[in-house]
């Protein structure tokens, strides 16, 4: 079974390296990754092209931050899923252990885990068949990037 990511992620990574100048179609090109994939608001895409389009996107813009100014440029609202599981849960702790339950919804290639300590929780994510490195550092910025909104 191919693991996937929801195109929310790609397409912005798309748009922040076009407002740097950078050329979509040659990101796209060198990931793998077609335009209808991007277009269709439902598409999924491998995730290792994600990989790779993160790879080119950090090497073409030569900022290893690439990740966290996207995260920091998506606005409340646009993953849905993870938005509304935020906002609706009674508590943060609570927020968060839904968006462990169906991140995969969004990022198939991880796994969230929340962990409970007496003095503090955390959230964990485990990759599933993939590399630990700036992937998941990537993933897991995004996530709390997200998680801002409704903990503020």
């Amino acid at each position: 079974m191919e693991i996937t990511v929801a195109n929310i992620t790609p397409r912005a990574i798309l748009r922040l390296c076009a407002s740097r100048g950078v050329p979509t179609d040659s990101l796209l090109s060198s990931a793998g990754i077609g335009k209808k994939l991007i277009a269709d608001p439902d598409a999924r895409i491998s995730a290792e092209q994600v990989f790779k389009l993160w790879e080119e996107a950090e090497k073409l813009t030569n900022d290893e931050f690439i990740a966290a100014r996207t995260a920091h440029s998506l606005p409340f609202g646009t993953y849905k899923i993870v938005d509304y599981l935020l906002v609706t849960s009674a508590t943060p702790r609570e927020g968060l252990k839904k968006l462990a339950r169906y991140f995969r919804l969004v990022n198939g290639a991880f796994e969230l885990r929340g962990v409970t300590r007496v003095t503090h929780s955390i959230f964990v994510k485990k990759e599933v068949g993939f590399r630990i490195g700036h992937d998941a550092l990537r993933a897991v910025g995004e996530c709390f990037h997200v998680c801002s909104y409704t903990l503020v």
